[in-house]
């Protein structure tokens, strides 16, 4: 899911338009990469993937709230949309890469589209945000457990 770098206020813009604030999608992607390169079995997989998304969650909210809160004035400022969808297509990438790891370990194709996967993963994670920035002590364990039922049905 996204991370940031730096402290981005409220996602300013460079000379050249770009948002300032970019998802630290490197250390993102290292992270998921360790888990899809080292997980034998699907029930693995899913389990670790849903335990960093919940860390994600809790460590970086402020950050994420930021990220959809940029992705959503987007669709009305031109001025750094370009990024946003670029952004978006790499967590699409990031996402389809978990499903694919885990449709192989389970031998079988994935059941989905990659634009369907991160859709369903996306608004999972953005609707538990919701709930945790909101206090809920559920958000966390309701992100693990829905995590790993949504990756187990799409492959």
């Amino acid at each position: 899911m996204p991370h940031f770098r730096g402290h981005c206020g409220h996602g300013q813009r460079s000379d050249d338009g770009e948002v300032a604030c970019r998802p630290r999608h490197g250390a993102a992607r290292r992270r998921y990469d360790d888990i899809i390169a080292t997980s034998t079995e699907g029930a693995e997989l899913t389990a670790r993937v849903a335990d960093t998304m919940a860390a994600t969650l809790r460590d970086d909210a402020a950050l994420h709230r930021l990220w959809y809160d940029l992705r959503n004035q987007s669709l009305f400022e031109d001025g750094f949309r370009d990024t946003i969808i670029r952004i978006d297509d790499l967590l699409q990438q990031m996402v389809w890469t978990i499903v694919l790891r885990y449709a192989e370990l389970m031998g079988r194709a994935p059941a989905v589209a990659p634009e369907f996967a991160y859709a369903l993963v996306d608004g999972l994670f953005q609707n538990e945000l919701i709930r945790f920035l909101r206090g809920d002590p559920e958000a966390l364990d309701r992100l693990r457990r829905d995590c790993v039922t949504l990756l187990s049905n799409v492959a």
